[in-house]
């Protein structure tokens, strides 16, 4: 038996027994469409508070640009959640001259900036992210602390393939079908740990990086 059910909002001090605490969304799996993410932005019931931000960066702006972006990207989220905010949305979608931020990147700094800040329970992140497509994508994104996943550009194919008649099914129900192939993957690598709930899984980190150097004077042993 294994949970894919996360939630999303502010699970406040996890010491303290508060009927605010209970005030979540449900997810029935990290894998999100086009609706439900935007049902999620757009919620408007007391106790919710949702703000979407582009995690980008100008392609001209020199050396650094990628590290300033995310900089600034923590520190607005962190002003964003100490001013109420308990659902963060990450978008990746880029316009002209603009470059994405790697949707794991952006997730896994603004999750530990949080931490540091004292105010990482107080808020959940959504991504959306045309980078990820595998289930190793989306359960490394889930491991770093994303509650809910809308993969824009792998939907996007499949409603491309869908309109030439390259799918058996309809677009919607091809989406379906590949958010719920996703979530099963995710379950699969998280089952080889041991776990049996998406929650235990959820901002663990349990990761490892193999065959890289801090420094160029570090060597590395190759990978085994």
């Amino acid at each position: 038996m294994t949970s894919t059910t996360l939630y999303l909002g502010n699970h406040g001090n996890l010491l303290e027994d508060s009927r605010t605490a209970c005030q979540l969304v449900r997810l029935e799996r990290p894998l999100l469409n086009e609706e439900e993410l935007e049902h999620i932005c757009a919620i408007d019931r007391v106790g919710f508070k949702t703000r979407r931000f582009r995690a980008v960066y100008r392609r001209d702006a020199g050396e650094g640009a990628l590290q300033a972006a995310l900089k600034q990207l923590a520190e607005d989220v962190e002003a964003a959640v100490r001013d109420g905010v308990n659902i963060v949305v990450l978008s990746d979608r880029a316009a002209a001259g603009e470059v994405p931020v790697p949707s794991l990147l952006a997730v896994g700094c603004v999750h530990n900036h949080l931490i540091r800040a004292g105010v990482r329970t107080f808020a959940d992140i959504v991504v959306e992210c045309g980078d990820a497509v595998s289930p190793h994508d989306f359960a490394a994104l889930v491991g770093y602390s994303a509650s809910g996943i809308y993969p824009y550009n792998a939907h996007a194919c499949i409603r491309d393939l869908a309109a030439r008649g390259d799918l058996d099914v309809t677009a919607e129900q091809g989406i379906a079908n590949y958010n719920k192939a996703a979530t099963a993957g995710i379950v699969s690598i998280m089952s080889k740990m041991g776990i049996s709930t998406v929650q235990s899984y959820h901002s663990a980190q349990i990761f490892e990086a193999v065959a890289l150097r801090r420094s160029s004077s570090t060597r590395t042993s190759p990978a085994r």
